[in-house]
């Protein structure tokens, strides 16, 4: 696989000049999870967790994607969430506030959680992620617009979360993440409901004022609910109701953090 990805950056340069330099990583094996906080950069208020499928295919294989579905909230224990504030956040806080960096806003940390329980860090990002921010922002108890304006005014609001869950399943083009295929029209109904919509990501209306697809992950088909197989199911509908020819998705999102026994579906394990 290493030798694969390196002939794709450096030879068949498929990021082009993106793909100029690379860095070899340790593999970090264990569940991805991702902690998003909302820091006046000294303080800060961590979100809820979310978990990220980044693998295009089910049991995730498949080469990696910029993500193909996502699941909130991820039930993280105290004593986890705990550790991630105290080794991660916090010394992140401390070394931007050392080299003099002021920043207000979001902390994005994918983390991997592994078998002995220490979570390690894969990447910082300065923004929400995606598609994290798909199940995140739908689960707040209150007005994203007065939390925002509250970091920006250098001020850590305390946040209050919905009891629910929600799901983004990723609908991404024929030939993503490699060479996604372009101009398909996308059949079916968008339609929406105050559970279970449809976000556009690489779409574009066409001459004849019909959705095509026009880039690699198509749109975001999001279901939230009461409970988490609620809203698996309702971000699964919109996926039923909106396709196109060579279509790619995945099954799976959530299968980790939901058990099915019969017709009932309940809670799986926590972290």
């Amino acid at each position: 696989e290493l030798e694969q990805a390196a002939h794709g950056l450096f030879v068949a340069r498929t990021l082009g000049e993106a793909g100029a330099r690379a860095l070899v990583e340790e593999f970090s094996p264990g569940i991805e999870i991702s902690c998003l906080a909302l820091t006046d950069g000294a303080e800060f208020e961590t979100l809820i967790f979310a978990q990220d499928h980044k693998r295009l295919l089910d049991g995730d294989l498949g080469p990696n994607t910029g993500g193909m579905g996502t699941f909130a909230p991820m039930e993280v224990d105290s004593a986890l969430r705990g550790r991630i504030e105290r080794d991660v956040l916090r010394p992140a806080m401390a070394l931007m506030r050392a080299r003099g960096l002021f920043y207000r806003g979001v902390l994005f940390v994918g983390l991997m959680v592994g078998a002995d329980g220490a979570p390690t860090v894969l990447e910082f990002n300065v923004r929400f992620g995606d598609p994290e921010t798909q199940v995140i922002l739908p689960l707040l108890d209150g007005d994203w617009g007065e939390a925002l304006w509250a970091v920006a005014d250098g001020q850590v609001p305390r946040l209050r979360w919905k009891a629910g869950a929600a799901a983004c399943v990723v609908m991404a083009a024929e030939g993503y993440p490699e060479a996604p295929v372009r101009g398909r029209a996308i059949g079916g109904t968008l339609s929406s409901s105050p559970d279970s919509y449809v976000l556009h990501a690489g779409s574009r209306l066409g001459e004849g004022g019909e959705w095509v697809t026009d880039g690699g992950r198509v749109l975001n088909a999001v279901g939230t609910g009461p409970t988490a197989p609620d809203a698996l199911r309702a971000a699964y509908a919109q996926v039923e109701a909106s396709r196109w020819p060579g279509c790619q998705f995945r099954r799976d999102i959530g299968k980790n953090l939901v058990v099915q026994d019969g017709d009932r579906m309940g809670k799986g394990q926590k972290l």
